[in-house]
């Protein structure tokens, strides 16, 4: 269950899917990150919001959080979340999480994520351009910032992790907004869930070992079964040597 809460509250509009089956595959990927993370959609992330259960809206600077500890995203700043009444800036639904004209927005994860995907636009009628930016529990910049230019519509932003927090930047003067919607992220696996998953891979293959073995000796037994009942018979000549 996901909760999508400003400091609590649980609504209908967001899901968090059962880790039982996906924890793995993810896991699996954790694995992989370094060498080549593998985007998803914002939807098939771990923990998902489309911000449709904001309402009323939030007050700028109020804290929205989407998910369940330790799966946590805080939404902060100068921004807030609901409706507005401009089309422009929903990707899904009549919500989102705007930022204000010369304001920042920060989105900060209880759990370092390893995958977050998301849209993202400015508004057209804006003189400045958006900026969003990833970081590590270092503070350094993870991966490349991300520009987004008034009046070019919703862009997909993907950042592959560790990823500490995201800040927006919304460089308008006039007083236009820019928004984030359908926001999904992926945290890294704990260690121990990771140690679990390297001990069941050494597992299943000491198993897969033990079956070829026995395997192969029941070939043999078999064989030595036809060979001795062919003796019995009188029928069996033993090879000549050349």
């Amino acid at each position: 269950m996901v909760v999508l809460r400003r400091m609590g509250g649980n609504e209908p509009g967001e899901r968090m899917r059962s880790v039982d089956v996906t924890r793995v595959l993810h896991l699996i990927s954790a694995l992989m990150l370094f060498a080549a993370p593998v985007a998803a959609a914002p939807q098939d992330q771990d923990v998902f919001t489309n911000f449709e259960n904001v309402s009323p809206n939030t007050a700028i600077g109020e804290i929205i959080e989407v998910g369940s500890s330790p799966e946590v995203a805080s939404f902060s700043g100068d921004a807030f979340g609901g409706v507005v009444g401009i089309g422009q800036l929903y990707h899904s639904g009549l919500r989102a999480w705007m930022v204000t004209a010369n304001g920042t927005g920060f989105i900060d994860f209880e759990t370092d994520a390893i995958e977050v995907e998301f849209w993202a636009t400015a508004n057209s009628l804006a003189n400045g351009n958006t900026v969003i930016t990833a970081f590590d529990d270092g503070g350094v910049m993870v991966g490349s910032l991300v520009t987004l230019t008034p009046g070019s519509g919703y862009q997909l932003v993907s950042f592959s992790g560790p990823i500490a927090s995201i800040m927006v930047v919304n460089n308008d003067t006039i007083n236009q907004l820019n928004a984030i919607d359908d926001f999904g992220f992926t945290v890294v696996p704990e260690p121990g869930a990771t140690s679990m998953l390297l001990s069941g891979g050494a597992l299943l293959a000491a198993l897969g070992r033990r079956r070829r073995a026995a395997a192969s000796q029941d070939i043999l037994n078999s064989r030595r079964c036809n060979s001795d009942a062919l003796k019995a018979q009188g029928n069996f000549e033993p090879p000549h040597s050349p």
